[in-house]
């Protein structure tokens, strides 16, 4: 947001999904602006926030967990319960005219593989397309609202470096008897070893390069 200027159709709102006063804040202002004209609804909500861990389970804290779980489930649930009844009142004045309102869920192909290093990552997921799948099936059921679940999967892009700087980190926090267990050299073999070539998008077949030293 601070890098795009506010005005015209734009309106940036700031907000950390994890703290319910930010969240409330945010849907007040649409609530506001819905209201200040009958031309205004709300069309869709796209949840799109995420963190992601990186580490075998033997390594990651409690903390890990709970922070994936904070921003990526519960950050999730958190946006789509404060915006439901700017869509349900959107899904009452619906015309054919119009698209239906919406619920856009990022998700990621990690919320139906388990994928090893990103278990508190994969474990998140996993909640959020649950999640998603049994908001379709009521608001689809009850108040014609679309559920949409998107699952990208790994691609060539800066996430992937970030990805193995987290498993860096992680390594280097474990306690030292993980560190004695696995030997000092398999911080480095894991982040090598995790590599995916651009036919393994569907991530059904990552390439395991790692031993136990």
């Amino acid at each position: 947001a601070g890098r795009i200027p506010a005005g015209g159709q734009f309106r940036p709102l700031v907000l950390d999904v994890t703290r319910e006063s930010d969240v409330a804040e945010a849907a007040e202002r649409v609530r506001q602006w819905v209201s200040s004209s009958a031309d205004h609804s709300l069309l869709a909500v796209v949840n799109n926030a995420g963190v992601g861990s990186g580490g075998l389970i033997d390594w990651l804290t409690l903390s890990d967990f709970e922070r994936d779980a904070a921003v990526n489930y519960f950050g999730t649930v958190r946006v789509s319960k404060a915006f439901l009844p700017l869509l349900k009142q959107a899904a009452a004045q619906w015309t054919r005219r119009a698209p239906r309102p919406r619920v856009v869920v990022v998700c990621s192909a990690s919320g139906k593989v388990a994928v090893p290093l990103l278990s508190s990552y994969a474990a998140s997921k996993h909640a959020v397309a649950c999640f998603a799948a049994c908001l379709r099936m009521e608001l689809s059921a009850l108040w014609d609202i679309d559920v949409c679940t998107v699952f990208p999967s790994f691609h060539q892009t800066p996430l992937l470096e970030t990805g193995a700087g987290t498993i860096d980190r992680t390594w280097s926090a474990a306690p030292a008897e993980a560190r004695r267990d696995y030997g000092e050299g398999f911080g480095d073999a894991a982040k090598v070893g995790r590599r995916y070539t651009p036919e393994d998008q569907n991530m059904a077949r990552p390439k395991w390069n790692i031993t136990r030293h």
